[in-house]
């Protein structure tokens, strides 16, 4: 939770002091009547802060693509989330890898539907274990989340019930349990 609140609160305090230079300047210059108000600015500041949601989704393409909606990688997993062809399927999203790998706005689409699909599958192990430390990592619905994203659900059901402390390693190297570590800390719960 630390990380997002950090970002968001260094982007806020970059805004603040832009704007005090700006009311600064204006007020030297003798045009400070073409200044914002302060409810303006405010409201601005606002509609500028991401959601967490959108920062956990900004943080999983980076994770899985550096955020480049158009790569796919050598196994073909395909825009920012890298996605499958059989995951577009089974989430019946009838797109070309093409249309896919052309727009980000279906790529996010397809990535909040598999983060609700995934999120109904895991709800009991979540709620079982949320905020409690299991095989050495703090569960939170993002990290498990996540993780689900890596390998799957099954995956991640398997985790909960086997010894494997690190569960399913991806093509890359990558274990969910290192998704749950390093995506615990974004409240996405009411997004889902």
């Amino acid at each position: 939770m630390n990380q997002p609140k950090r970002n968001t609160m260094g982007k806020l305090i970059i805004q603040i002091s832009a704007i005090i230079m700006m009311f600064s300047i204006a007020n030297v210059t003798g045009y400070s009547s073409l200044l914002p108000t302060t409810s303006e600015v405010s409201e601005a500041a606002l509609l500028s802060t991401p959601s967490s949601m959108e920062l956990f989704l900004k943080a999983i393409a980076y994770r899985e693509s550096k955020g480049n909606h158009k790569v796919v990688n050598p196994f073909g997993m395909m825009g920012k989330y890298q996605f499958s062809k059989s995951t577009l399927r089974l989430l019946r999203k009838d797109v070309s890898p093409n249309q896919f790998l052309r727009n980000p706005a279906i790529q996010d689409t397809v990535m909040i539907m598999y983060l609700k699909v995934n999120n109904e599958i895991l709800d009991k192990f979540i709620a079982r274990y949320d905020g409690k430390v299991f095989k050495g990592v703090s569960i939170t619905r993002s990290g498990v989340l996540a993780a689900a994203h890596l390998g799957g659900a099954g995956s991640v059901i398997a985790w909960f019930k086997n010894d494997s402390h690190t569960g399913l390693v991806d093509a890359n190297g990558t274990s969910i349990r290192e998704y749950m570590v390093t995506f615990a800390n974004y409240p996405i719960y009411t997004y889902l």
